[in-house]
């Protein structure tokens, strides 16, 4: 990801989401983390962001285009990053995920994520705060 790509992940992200990153947030991370994008041809379908810390990274952020669900292009990205993690010598992969996240929880569990916790109370929602499940997978079963 690139300065010039972030606004179309802002605007990505704005619609996947009803609680958005701001775009200081976009901004901030592009430079402090490993933030990447799917294009297919000048477009970008999706996004990532991870923040990778000695052996371990934590997946921060992911969405697709709304017109590309259902594709296989989540899991594509996925994958592909997580690849991209286990060469850099990273062992384990963690995220949180909104208990409500039925497409993005079957997602990770095929990818072999499995729960290893729940923070409650993590995210905002629409009526309070809702929960998180913490999920990890061990990256070297994305190498090469």
């Amino acid at each position: 990801m690139i300065d010039e790509d972030v606004a179309s992940v802002i605007a990505i992200e704005k619609k996947s989401t009803s609680f958005p990153w701001s775009d200081s947030q976009f901004f901030e991370s592009l430079h402090a983390h490993d933030c990447s994008v799917l294009r297919s041809d000048n477009e970008i379908l999706g996004f990532s962001v991870f923040m990778n810390i000695l052996d371990e990274t934590s997946l921060l952020n992911i969405a697709i285009c709304s017109n590309f669900y259902k594709h296989g292009y989540g899991s594509l990205l996925l994958k592909h990053r997580l690849s991209r993690c286990f060469e850099l010598g990273i062992q384990r992969c963690y995220l949180e995920v909104r208990e409500s996240n039925v497409a993005a929880i079957q997602l990770y569990l095929k990818l072999g994520f499995s729960r290893v916790g729940l923070r409650n109370n993590y995210y905002p929602s629409h009526t309070g705060r809702e929960n998180a499940l913490v999920m990890s997978v061990n990256v070297d079963k994305f190498k090469g």
